[in-house]
């Protein structure tokens, strides 16, 4: 628990200083690590991804559900 705590402050450090938009953070405990949700078109969160790499959490892309039927274009 206390590497993921170490973990997670030091994430948080990061959104302090580089101020990434449309992300969420947390510690899962099924995973045991730190997740980050995140929108790959947010170009603004680059440097915090690349930052945190070091900090190994899990990554989470949004799941987009792209609809066949023509009242979903």
């Amino acid at each position: 628990m206390a590497t993921l705590t170490f973990r997670f402050n030091n994430i948080v450090d990061l959104i302090n200083k580089l101020k990434p938009v449309n992300i969420l953070v947390y510690i899962d405990m099924k995973l045991n690590n730190v997740v980050i949700h995140y929108n790959p078109k947010d170009e603004q969160n680059k440097e915090f991804l690349n930052s945190v790499k070091e900090y190994m959490p899990t990554l989470i892309k949004p799941h987009i559900v792209k609809h066949h039927h023509p009242r979903f274009r």
